[in-house]
């Protein structure tokens, strides 16, 4: 039987007579006259693209900053690098061919609404916020950018030149829809042709929450019970008896502790700055949190919520417990780095990684697993633990992130945009991996970090399962002369 392609993420050439998309992971393209299909380079998942005058697509690819690639095929080529913890979405090349405009969602920004427009310079690589808050952002020949907060469609006008906005932002659109949720790529779903037409689907704001859910082996699931929240980064404790899990809201994030038995929530931390990202202590007598208190760093506490906060390690670089050494250290990542502290010291760390993300620590305490973007697309490796130079085994095929180890030790999980990968791992006499096997488990793709987690029993994985989103209508809203419309609300400013 044929496998079923899936194409998404349209876009039209300047000339419009070709399309570009995605399919199966691959950016092709074909002409509006008809045709067979051109593939153009291999991309993951598109977080919006654009056509250029200059015959170059510029695509977004979240995590990994904005790429371009020429229209005619090549060899893709990094154009604009985030930090860690930093996603990238919806680029556009300004008139002129020194600034792109794309939408840039900072480290401990949940959701695609809390994001900033923002514009680069590629010749100083200066970048500048064009607006605090929105998504998807397009410059239109108008003299205007049109962008969507809150499922409502705004204009200001810009000047492309300076390049900055020279009035503020005006209401346009009401119930524009917005993708949401766990694997969306920051899309709204809109689109203004030059000739002045828009064209959209409506819907009013999504939720943007999430359940917490228990999927087994064969996909069958289970929510836990837990009121749906906007929530991050949910980890099971080592007895399996309760979460801890970060939310978003009000533009603030903290640790929340969820007793599975007793389906109750209580609030962990309560500071103003950012608190999350929660992992367990191997005893389970503490959670240690990313906090933006004090300025910055990792923390812990009691699980029990008695007690005092404590400081672990000071960084400003939003670091991310990730797991534990058997000898009690705690390893964690910051900025594709990879360390690890000694609690009982001074709060000075080690490097163990210098290309390295979302570490996870084998059970028996000698291996580390961990995904790395060395070369694209990302892959998951092992090697040994602590001595991390001795060996390296790459256990992925075609990419992977979010590696999760299995209880005892036996299996590697991790996470693709297929769903979730499963390899069998032996380590004597020497180590040695499996063929990776999809199970019919799919957490989606990571908001901001590894989106899953594994139950103590190793048959059931918690993964934060998005809702439906409210729509108020079907189809497609077509709006002829839009520009002119446009015009009259937000009259340019040149």
């Amino acid at each position: 039987m044929p496998t079923r392609s899936t194409v998404t993420s349209p876009f039209f050439s300047p000339s419009g007579e070709w399309v570009g998309y995605l399919r199966d992971g691959q950016l092709q393209k074909i002409a509006t006259s008809g045709g067979a299909p051109v593939t153009l380079g291999q991309t993951g998942t598109l977080f919006g693209a654009s056509w250029g005058d200059d015959d170059v697509i510029v695509y977004g690819q979240a995590s990994s900053g904005i790429w371009q690639l020429p229209g005619g095929g090549g060899a893709p080529e990094l154009l604009v690098a985030v930090g860690e913890g930093e996603s990238a979405q919806g680029p556009q090349m300004l008139p002129g061919g020194e600034w792109v405009l794309f939408t840039l969602r900072p480290e401990g920004r949940g959701e695609w609404d809390d994001a900033r427009i923002v514009v680069q310079s590629l010749t100083t690589g200066e970048r500048r916020v064009v607006v605090e808050r929105g998504r998807d952002a397009r410059y239109l020949p108008t003299g205007h950018l049109v962008y969507l907060l809150n499922a409502v469609l705004f204009g200001v006008p810009f000047d492309p030149a300076a390049p900055a906005a020279t009035g503020g932002a005006v209401p346009l659109v009401q119930g524009v829809r917005p993708s949401f949720g766990a694997s969306s790529t920051g899309a709204a779903h809109f689109s203004v042709a030059d000739t002045g037409a828009l064209v959209y689907i409506p819907g009013s704001e999504s939720v943007g929450d999430f359940e917490l859910v228990w999927l087994d082996r064969e996909g069958r699931a289970q929510p836990v019970g837990a009121e749906p929240r906007t929530y991050r980064w949910a980890r099971v404790s080592p007895n399996g008896s309760r979460v801890a899990v970060h939310t978003l809201g009000d533009g603030n994030a903290d640790v929340w502790i969820y007793e599975l038995e007793r389906r109750t929530f209580t609030r962990f931390t309560f500071d103003e700055g950012f608190d999350g990202f929660p992992l367990w202590s191997p005893d389970g007598s503490h959670v240690v949190f990313q906090s933006s208190r004090d300025g910055g760093g990792l923390f812990w506490k009691a699980s029990d919520g008695t007690g005092e906060v404590e400081r672990l390690l000071e960084s400003p670089n939003a670091p991310r417990p990730d797991g534990w050494s058997s000898d009690g250290r705690l390893v964690f990542s910051e900025r594709a780095v990879v360390g690890i502290v000694n609690l009982e010291g001074d709060g000075s760390w080690e490097l163990l990684l210098k290309a390295g993300r979302s570490p996870s620590i084998s059970p028996d305490g000698h291996w580390i697993a961990y995904s790395s973007r060395e070369s694209l697309p990302n892959q998951i490796f092992v090697r040994p633990f602590p001595n991390v130079n001795d060996a390296r085994w790459q256990v992925s095929v075609d990419y992977g992130f979010d590696p999760v180890w299995s209880p005892d030790g036996r299996e590697l999980f991790y996470n693709t945009r297929e769903g979730l990968m499963m390899v069998q791992i032996e380590t004597e006499p020497t180590f040695n991996n499996g063929p990776p096997e999809l199970l019919p488990v799919n957490p989606g793709t990571p908001v901001n970090g590894t989106e899953f987690d594994i139950a103590p029993d190793g048959d059931r994985f918690l993964i934060l399962s998005a809702l439906e989103e409210r729509t108020d209508d079907e189809g497609l809203v077509y709006v002829q002369n839009w520009h002119e419309e446009l015009k009259r609300l937000v009259p340019a400013k040149r």
